[in-house]
C-alpha cells in the first residue's frame, strides 16, 4: 500500500496529532515532564523565571507610559485647543515667553 499524501490527508493527521496533544491526559503529561527537567536544571530555571519577570515588568512600565501619555487625554479644560508658540529667527528656535506672546495679540509688541 502506497503512502498517501494528499493535502487533506496531511492535514488529516496534524488534527489528529493537534487534538492528542491538547488532551487533559497530554496536557498533564507535559506539565510533569517540564516540570522535571526545569528541577534537573535549577540554574536555567532561575535565569529563565528573571528573564520572564523582567520581561513583563518591562512591558508594564511601557504599558503605563505609553497609556498615561500617548492614550489618555491631558489632565486640562479644551486639552485638544493647546499648542506651543516658537520664534524663529536665523540664529534660534525657542518657546516665546509668555509676555511676548501676550504683546502679540494685543499688537504692542
Amino acid at each position: 500500500m502506497a503512502l498517501d499524501l494528499t493535502p487533506v490527508t496531511i492535514a488529516q493527521r496534524r488534527a489528529a496529532n493537534f487534538a492528542t496533544v491538547w488532551s487533559v491526559q497530554g496536557s498533564i503529561t507535559a506539565f510533569a515532564q517540564a516540570w522535571r527537567a526545569l528541577a534537573r536544571r535549577p540554574l536555567f530555571t532561575v535565569a529563565t523565571l528573571l528573564t520572564l519577570t523582567a520581561g513583563i515588568g518591562v512591558t508594564t512600565a511601557v504599558f503605563s507610559t505609553v497609556d498615561r501619555v500617548l492614550i489618555r487625554p491631558l489632565p486640562f479644560p479644551n486639552a485638544d485647543q493647546l499648542g506651543s508658540v516658537y520664534e524663529a529667527s536665523p540664529s534660534r528656535a525657542e518657546r516665546t515667553s509668555l509676555v511676548a506672546l501676550r504683546a502679540w495679540r494685543t499688537g504692542t509688541a
